[in-house]
């Protein structure tokens, strides 16, 4: 009788620890994508040009190759560094940027919400948050992914789905999925936000991705802009042959304009932050759109680079 109680006892602690986790699983879909705004900052107004930029920040961890999301750094000093962030940002006077790899609540960061951090001290008005990975547990928390921020109005936001990589690792952490935005730039013009971070393990994966976003981008005629971390180069000049690159799909196939424009240049490296030597992060843009300029920004605070571009309508 004894031993049945212990027993009766332990499943029942275990069911209750247990708890958050599967609700999490449960509400992953609905809890998905969320947007706030702020009224303490003022909207630019649009004269045709739209300052736009991704930045993967390698959960606010610093720009060390290979480092560690458990590093024990101290509250102060993550907190110090998601500040510098977004003074970096501020100075680049953007008007929509997308975060990859940026924590909401992760235990390995003090639970810090990192993109509210960086679009407070930025300034930007409007944060729409999606998580690839959400998992709760009793006293721990892993909840990250993409993020996109915005001095103009959202109009509305949802999760794009991708393909996982893994069933099983959706349903029990999440995916590398991606988050897309309608924003309103004034009466006339709006301009959607496709934020992505492709799947680094897989290039089917990718490749199914690329297809997805092609297929929408050629079935509706909305100015569209998408930009991340798509963990892919393109493939390069006078090269032939081989597997397709994601680049390859929606630049070269796809006709996107794209900006890095080669990503042979040191110039236009994205990766590794300390020694560039590839570029796999890309801003994308739809016909309706025309890349004017754009740049990588030199940086040590995380281990990508930023990239920037002032598109036309």
């Amino acid at each position: 009788m004894r031993k049945k109680v212990v027993v009766t006892g332990f499943v029942s602690l275990l069911a209750l620890a247990m708890a958050p986790f599967f609700l999490s699983c449960a509400h992953r879909g609905a809890n998905a994508v969320q947007t706030s705004e702020s009224l303490a900052f003022q909207q630019p107004s649009f004269d045709g040009t739209l300052r736009v930029g991704t930045f993967n920040i390698a959960h606010g961890r610093g720009g060390v190759l290979g480092a560690s999301n458990w590093n024990h750094e101290t509250l102060e000093k993550r907190i110090s560094r998601l500040q510098a962030i977004g003074g970096l940002v501020a100075e680049l006077d953007l008007d929509v940027l997308v975060l990859n790899e940026v924590d909401f609540s992760a235990s390995w960061s003090h639970e810090i919400d990192q993109a509210k951090v960086i679009s407070e001290r930025a300034g930007f008005p409007y944060l729409i948050r999606q998580r690839n990975y959400d998992v709760a547990l009793p006293f721990f928390s892993l909840r990250f992914g993409n993020a996109i921020l915005s001095k103009y109005p959202v109009e509305r936001a949802w999760l794009e789905p991708f393909t996982p990589h893994s069933k099983l690792e959706k349903w029990a952490f999440g995916n590398h999925d991606s988050v897309a935005a309608d924003i309103r730039l004034d009466a006339e013009n709006s301009v959607r936000i496709w934020a992505v971070h492709l799947e680094v393990r897989d290039q089917g994966s990718r490749v199914l991705a690329a297809n997805r976003i092609r297929e929408e981008i050629e079935t509706q005629n909305t100015p569209t802009v998408i930009l991340g971390d798509f963990n892919s180069k393109l493939t390069p000049k006078g090269v032939e042959g081989g597997n397709k690159s994601v680049i390859d799909l929606l630049s070269v196939d796809g006709g996107l304009e794209r900006f890095p424009h080669w990503g042979e240049e040191p110039a236009e490296f994205t990766f590794p932050s300390g020694n560039p030597e590839r570029t796999i992060d890309w801003i994308l843009l739809s016909k309706q759109l025309r890349l004017q300029s754009g740049e990588v920004v030199a940086t040590t605070l995380s281990d990508h680079l930023p990239v920037i571009a002032e598109i036309r309508f």
